[in-house]
């Protein structure tokens, strides 16, 4: 998977002008190149590592007991995903906003400056219902720790109607640079949700993305029908209660057989 990186614009943005104060090696021409086919190959290496082999590897067992439990479906994909790179322009838009101009501490790691997001090499995994969000959540941090790996649970709920969870994994990688390797340590994220909240936020998200940072006041979006924010935010909590009923509808339908 790969994309396109213009650099035309940079030296006029006061961002990427603040970065390469602080961060010099952020304003070589060759910088975000580099991180660039990192980050590509750092998501065909999180493909193929042990955790997410041994992932796979624990799929079948999960998905028996899940449907022990509640009689459904546990994931609506049949094999896992491969991770993705997170691209460039999504990364310094990230970046900028985690980070502002005067709040550059901390926006770059390492002696060659690695940025500091925990998704720039994502996965998500979508579930059939919303109890099994929660299950895979546990069962990935259960896995996690037996593995000796580092990871974190977060769960999502964004007024812009996302709901997901997140498991962060830390997983070393090896830098390239001219011809040399740095062994480095990354965060990569492991998306979790239903099947109608991922077709919900991958719907939506490119207007999101167009719209993120625009203020998100009651008198906005909220009181226009016509702005498209309007939609798609308030859907995407209907899609989250359609959801919830889904497995009361599925628990009372056990209870009456």
């Amino acid at each position: 998977m790969a994309f396109i990186i213009d650099l035309s614009d940079n030296p006029s943005s006061e961002w990427y002008e603040a970065c390469a104060k602080v961060y010099p090696q952020t304003g070589s021409p060759d910088y975000w190149k580099i991180v660039e086919s990192n980050v590509i190959q750092w998501a065909k290496d999180l493909t193929v590592s042990s955790f997410w082999s041994d992932t796979g590897g624990a799929l079948d067992k999960w998905r028996t007991e899940y449907r022990g439990i509640t009689g459904s479906t546990l994931l609506s994909q049949v094999k896992l995903p491969d991770f993705v790179p997170k691209s460039k322009e999504s990364i310094t838009d990230k970046l900028e906003r985690k980070y502002p101009v005067d709040q550059l501490e901390g926006a770059f790691l390492g002696e060659y400056p690695i940025p500091n997001i925990g998704d720039m090499v994502r996965v998500r995994l979508t579930c059939s219902y919303l109890d099994g969000v929660e299950f895979l959540a546990s069962k990935l941090m259960e896995l996690a720790k037996s593995a000796g790996v580092t990871a974190i649970h977060e769960k999502q709920g964004k007024i812009e109607g996302y709901y997901a969870q997140h498991i962060n994994i830390t997983q070393d990688v090896m830098l390239k640079i001219a011809g040399h390797t740095i062994l480095i340590r990354i965060s990569a994220e492991i998306q979790i949700a239903t099947d109608m909240s991922t077709k919900m936020w991958d719907t939506s998200h490119g207007l999101y993305e167009r719209t993120r940072g625009q203020p998100m006041e009651a008198e906005n979006w909220q009181w226009k029908h016509s702005d498209p924010r309007f939609i798609s935010n308030q859907l995407g909590h209907l899609v989250h209660l359609v959801d919830g009923l889904l497995i009361q509808l599925r628990e009372s339908t056990k209870r009456r057989k």
